[in-house]
């Protein structure tokens, strides 16, 4: 990562639609974020090991497995982070965060950019 990069405001963005996650990497970056977008749960471990992040912005549907396992493994690696889950399908995402043991923030798709900023904010961005 860049040294100049502040990274209390480092987000890490994952969606297997590159076209949405295109979208939610610029709307957060006009917001002052630096983001890293990938596709999968593979490419998502492999950005935590060389960057830090203090955000997630996770969909629920991923190709090599669910996004609330992804955000499980990432709080355990970053302790620290503030995970956000989205998802298209929120019955299904909403059934699995029924038995979820940790609090998890969701946002059904299409996200609302500035709300979810608002909840970053709120959990000690400057």
């Amino acid at each position: 990562m860049n040294p100049s990069i502040d990274v209390s405001r480092s987000l890490l963005v994952v969606d297997d639609d590159s076209g949405l996650r295109q979208m939610l990497c610029w709307a957060f970056e006009d917001l002052g974020y630096f983001t890293w977008g990938v596709q999968d749960l593979a490419s998502a471990f492999d950005a935590v090991q060389s960057l830090s992040f203090s955000f997630a912005l996770v969909d629920f549907h991923l190709p090599d497995g669910d996004g609330l396992s992804l955000l499980r493994r990432l709080r355990h690696q970053v302790p620290c982070l503030c995970p956000v889950l989205m998802s298209a399908d929120p019955i299904a995402a909403r059934g699995h965060l029924r038995h979820a043991t940790e609090s998890v923030n969701f946002f059904e798709k299409p996200v609302p950019i500035h709300e979810i900023n608002r909840l970053f904010l709120r959990h000690g961005v400057a």
